[in-house]
């Protein structure tokens, strides 16, 4: 069976299609689908049933959306990127839409996140500073990860 990029707990890895279940968030041709039922054969080709994820409302972050999260905010708008809340209370800086490669920071308790992103802020100041150009135009930027546990 062939393999797809997978996002797994606050990263992506290269997984088997047939060890994919329900609910695995994969990135697939320049797009990310959520798998509904495990991969299989039919006439010797394998499937993968999975739908294409909508972008969800926007949500700003301002009031009580932002409340505690002022360098969040700021690592948000020098990076473009999303904050991913967690049903446990983790968040983290990502760009699910973009693929593997756009993760900007680790998955942490909201206020943990904040203090990251306070304590790194100048690394996103400097990424900032790289890619402004681009990053205003829209474009989706990598960046290297260099917190402890992160692969590229």
């Amino acid at each position: 069976m062939p393999t797809a990029h997978c996002f797994v707990w606050d990263r992506w890895k290269e997984v088997e299609s047939s060890d994919l279940r329900a609910g695995d968030l994969i990135h697939r041709a320049g797009e990310l689908f959520e798998v509904i039922a495990p991969a299989y054969m039919k006439d010797g080709k394998p499937h993968l049933p999975a739908n294409r994820v909508e972008q969800g409302p926007i949500k700003l972050m301002v009031g009580e959306f932002a409340e505690g999260l002022d360098h969040v905010c700021i690592a948000m708008d020098l990076t473009g990127a999303e904050l991913r809340e967690y049903d446990d209370g983790d968040a983290q800086l990502v760009d699910l839409e973009a693929g593997p490669g756009h993760i900007f920071s680790p998955r942490l308790p909201r206020a943990e996140l904040e203090d990251f992103c306070r304590t790194n802020i100048e690394r996103y100041q400097v990424f900032f500073d790289q890619h402004e150009a681009r990053l205003d135009r829209g474009q989706q930027i990598q960046l290297e990860p260099w917190w402890e546990g992160q692969e590229s």
